[in-house]
């Protein structure tokens, strides 16, 4: 069962693009240091494969590729939320 899950999760992208915003916007506030970055999604990755692991045990019917889709547009937004925020100029 761990490899199917392990697998799962290698498929789905959103939340991998979701960990990547946040570690940025994280980057952006100097709570993630460059040189900590991959532990830091490391961590991430981990806790969503438990997260998986948990919805899997406790909700089997669970829609996992709809939160998927979901966590990608979510992340879309932050960047381009992000973006602005960093171009626009300062009042």
């Amino acid at each position: 069962m761990f490899d199917s899950l392990v697998v799962q999760w290698g498929t789905l992208l959103g939340f991998a693009a979701l960990i990547a915003v946040l570690i940025n916007i994280l980057k952006l506030a100097g709570v993630v240091k460059d040189d900590t970055a991959q532990i830091w999604s490391a961590a991430l990755n981990l806790a969503g494969l438990v997260g998986l692991f948990l919805s899997k045990v406790f909700s089997s019917d669970l829609d996992v590729p709809g939160l998927d889709q979901q966590a990608a547009e979510f992340a879309n937004v932050m960047t381009v939320l992000v973006a602005s925020l960093l171009i626009s100029p300062s009042c």
